[in-house]
């Protein structure tokens, strides 16, 4: 039975961090972990005379190390997206403790050094010795596997550290490009919540001002934030199709965040809830409100417009049942609107200034503010697809009338505008470090800016009107901006390069971009020729590059498997995926077969490397 006043679950064992096993390298006869199915080499190259053997290790190396991996982690890690659910002074208490005196069956340390030694292998390579981006990527690979099969074994066991763990583990799939993980962890991680209850606030304590009774400020803070972090999570993995969501706001009964200071700081307060202007039933009747919003930090607005995406993403899901888009009553206007209504909702230090960068960057979250203003501008591009049907596969896309001309170029004007807003904001993060585009969300953004701003470039811009050029030239460095950050985000994130390698086969190796431009020297071709010239540099031969469209270089082999399984679970462009049909085959993506995780699909394209969009031949 559920012990609803207990802030763990624990029926039938004890917790693991009671548990007495030790972890040592001859202990690993237990079956294989889900962690077992990367599609990258699980181990990082030895070798006697390195000295970052250790990351390789099959057990978490010495104290010292330990904590300084675990530093790594709270300055690089903890304040990305919602992952600030360990309030660092009580765990760095702990760590002088008992954690490191029992570490070998923490499950919740394992994934926070696994996670830190990537960023402390990054480092290394930045000021010590240049490291490969995939031994980067791959520190700590073991001690993650670890992690997880310290779950997984204690599966009957739920507290609130193994789901740190497990919601820690989840990100750290989606880096190492292990979609079908990642997805399998998201659906535990929800079960998870579920039986610890976590969706409900401990008592009506909230202000904890019986100390006596319940838990401290920090336990209940953390449980908040755990909870928030589940349901960004499934929001996200849900891109909007009802099967894949798991969890409803209407159960989520807490309120958000507070902000960085009060958490760390141990300061009981009340904010709001998920909406606007609302706040617990709980709360007595004579509280002053005005007192509630300027109690929430970056994460709770960074919530706030997760749900505004996932009401986003349903809607272009279900074109079929919605009004046209340019009825002011509409579904689209009434988005549109929350999306605008949200962004003004921001206070100045939301704002992506250069005051607002510079101070974030002094508390180590200017990630966590671009990934703030990137989702916006990401979500915008969701809901002005509508003005593109091209280039993302629309189930039920709209026909504009002639009439309605004028509303579609301003469909298409903004879904320009917001790409170009991504390039920028995702630019300037990239000029303060690899580490402040760490988030594994970067990524797809980066790739989604690229190919809108290329096909606005080739298929939307006139190039007889008067700016075609000076805007395809304002555009080309956006471009240049995006692939170098996707370069960049290669050491941390492992579909970055296979994205990077997508942006450059359209922009090189794809048939000529525009049927339209007949002039020698567009400036597509200008980038192309400089593009070009940045490979000729690198050392790869000027034959190869000059390839037709169906030889592929092997320097811009595409890993199409793991690109396929993105596609299909972790970006918002979907298709016809995960959506209602009589046949498993039937509900699979437009190859034809069953999802890439559950035995693979053929590819229909004979060239499946070719951008999503068609590009016509020049004449």
């Amino acid at each position: 039975m559920i012990q609803t006043d207990n802030p763990d679950f624990s029926p039938a064992r004890p917790s693991m961090s009671e548990q007495s096993f030790e972890e040592t390298p001859s202990r690993q006869a237990s079956p294989p972990s889900l962690m077992d199915t990367l599609s990258t080499p699980q181990t990082l190259p030895r070798g006697s005379s390195s000295p970052l053997d250790w990351l390789a290790t099959d057990y978490l190396p010495s104290s010292p190390r330990i904590v300084m991996l675990v530093e790594e982690y709270f300055n690089n890690i903890h304040p990305l997206r919602a992952f600030a659910f360990i309030h660092k002074p009580s765990f760095l208490q702990r760590l002088d403790g008992d954690v490191l005196t029992n570490h070998h069956n923490h499950a919740l340390l394992h994934v926070i050094c696994a996670l830190g030694a990537q960023f402390y292998a990054l480092s290394y390579s930045e000021t010590t010795a240049p490291l490969e981006p995939k031994f980067i990527l791959l520190a700590g690979t073991q001690w993650a596997k670890i992690s997880q099969r310290l779950i997984l074994e204690t599966i009957d066991c739920v507290t609130i550290e193994s789901l740190m763990a497990a919601v820690l583990l989840h990100d750290y799939a989606v880096r190492l490009g292990n979609f079908a993980n990642a997805f399998m962890l998201s659906g535990l991680t929800t079960r998870m919540t579920q039986a610890l209850q976590i969706n409900l606030e401990y008592n009506t304590d909230i202000l904890c001002q019986n100390t006596d009774n319940g838990l401290p400020v920090t336990a209940k803070e953390s449980r908040r934030r755990l909870m928030w972090s589940c349901y960004i999570m499934d929001a996200l993995v849900g891109s909007g199709v009802d099967q894949l969501t798991l969890m409803d706001e209407r159960d989520v009964k807490i309120q958000l965040p507070c902000n960085e200071r009060n958490f760390n700081q141990q300061v009981p307060c009340l904010t709001e809830t998920l909406y606007p202007g609302s706040w617990l039933k709980i709360l007595p009747e004579d509280l002053d409100t005005k007192t509630l919003s300027p109690n929430m930090g970056i994460m709770a607005y960074f919530i706030r417009h997760i749900s505004i995406r996932k009401r986003v993403l349903r809607y272009i899901k279900h074109l079929g049942d919605a009004m046209v888009p340019w009825d002011p009553a509409s579904e689209f206007a009434l988005l549109d609107a929350d999306c605008r209504a949200w962004y003004d909702s921001l206070p100045a230090s939301l704002q992506f200034t250069p005051d607002a960068m510079y101070i974030r960057k002094e508390t180590s979250q200017l990630g966590a503010l671009c990934l703030l203003h990137c989702a916006h501008y990401q979500t915008v591009c969701d809901l002005y697809r509508l003005g593109a049907p091209a280039l993302y596969k629309l189930r039920a896309a709209f026909d504009f009338p002639p009439e309605q001309a004028d509303f579609l170029q301003h469909l298409q004007q903004v879904l320009f505008d917001a790409a170009r807003a991504l390039a920028t904001i995702i630019g300037k993060a990239a000029g303060h470090g690899p580490q402040m585009l760490a988030d594994s969300w970067f990524p797809t953004i980066a790739y989604d800016s690229c190919r809108i701003m290329v096909y606005h470039l080739t298929q939307i811009l006139d190039p007889r009107s008067e700016n075609a050029k000076a805007l395809a030239l304002a555009t080309i460095p956006l471009l240049h901006s995006n692939i170098n950050a996707l370069k960049s985000m290669g050491a941390l994130n492992a579909i970055a390069s296979t994205l990077q390698k997508q942006c450059l086969i359209v922009l090189v190796l794809s048939p000529r971009l525009s049927g339209r431009i007949s002039y020698p020297m567009t400036p597509i071709n200008q980038l192309r020729r400089k593009i070009r010239v940045s490979f000729l540099k690198m050392g790869f031969p000027l034959a190869r590059l000059l390839a037709p469209p169906g030889q592929i270089p092997p320097e811009l082999e595409v890993d199409q498997a793991s690109l396929e399984e993105l596609q299909t679970l972790f970006m918002s462009d979907l298709g016809w995926a995960w959506q209602p049909a009589d046949t498993a085959v039937g509900s699979g993506t437009e190859g034809g077969g069953l999802l890439p995780w559950a035995g693979g699909y053929p590819v229909a394209q004979t060239q499946p490397w070719l951008p999503v969009f068609p590009f016509p031949q020049q004449g």
